[in-house]
């Protein structure tokens, strides 16, 4: 971990292929098996991918986490975001960052995981970091539901460019109507979808399909009529992708 002078104090917590620079958050970090797993309680965290084979920050890639929310990245660069769960919220370093568990609580292991905010004794490098590469920071998502967790992906978008989006695959990509099965949807950017269309067959989020995480949909091929289709997926940030002849639905 380096503390970063420019105008205004920030620090550098590094990992084998990412960087976050932090201001006034509480954090966990950790990298294990290539990825790095951060978790943000309060205030927000640039997450800037690092190249494994020149150990260079790729700046212009970097992903802002706001509190509330968790990300991945691995060797390969790709970040991925969705809310904190429960599970999430237990996390041996969240509670000791709490006051009322301070005080009952054993000293978090730290082996894999950095606690924030704690000044390093040192700093063996300095580096400018400009104010307007760290967000403002925000309240953290009072309670993890679909509302609130749709609300802070929103807020995230707002601070990104270009809509996150994406329906990458389905599986299995052939599947009996009658049979009941279930069909899993895999992309990014889910946590806000409202309507999936499959033929002439529109499927609400309020009962017909189940958003499993930011990159995961489950559906019943009983809902679905007999044909091969093109899937569209609309959210409620106004953002719509169609992956084409990407299902067929037989009797």
């Amino acid at each position: 971990m380096e503390k970063v002078f420019g105008k205004g104090e920030y620090y550098e917590i590094k990992t084998q292929n990412a960087v976050a620079v932090v201001r006034g958050t509480s954090f966990g970090i950790s990298y294990k098996g290539g990825i790095t797993a951060l978790h943000v309680a309060t205030g927000t965290v640039n997450l800037i991918p690092v190249d494994p084979s020149t150990g260079e920050s790729l700046e212009d890639k970097g992903v802002l986490v706001s509190g509330g929310n968790k990300a991945t990245l691995d060797d390969s660069g790709l970040v991925r975001v969705s809310p904190l769960t429960a599970a999430d919220e237990q996390a041996p370093w969240q509670l000791y960052d709490v006051p009322e568990f301070k005080a009952h609580a054993p000293a978090p292991d730290t082996s894999q995981t950095t606690l924030l905010p704690s000044p390093p004794q040192t700093a063996p490098q300095i580096k400018s970091v400009p104010p307007e590469a760290i967000a403002p920071t925000t309240s953290p998502v009072s309670a993890v539901n679909e509302e609130n967790a749709c609300a802070s992906f929103s807020e995230f978008q707002g601070s990104a460019t270009g809509s996150a989006l994406r329906l990458t695959s389905v599986s299995p990509l052939s599947v009996s109507q009658s049979g009941q099965n279930t069909v899993t949807l895999t992309g990014e950017g889910f946590i806000c979808v409202t309507t999936i269309t499959i033929g002439e067959k529109t499927l609400s989020g309020e009962s017909d399909f189940v958003v499993a995480s930011n990159s995961s949909i489950t559906l019943s091929s009983g809902l679905l009529p007999v044909g091969i289709f093109d899937i569209v997926m609309n959210d409620s940030l106004g953002s719509t992708v169609t992956l084409l002849q990407a299902i067929t639905i037989t009797r």
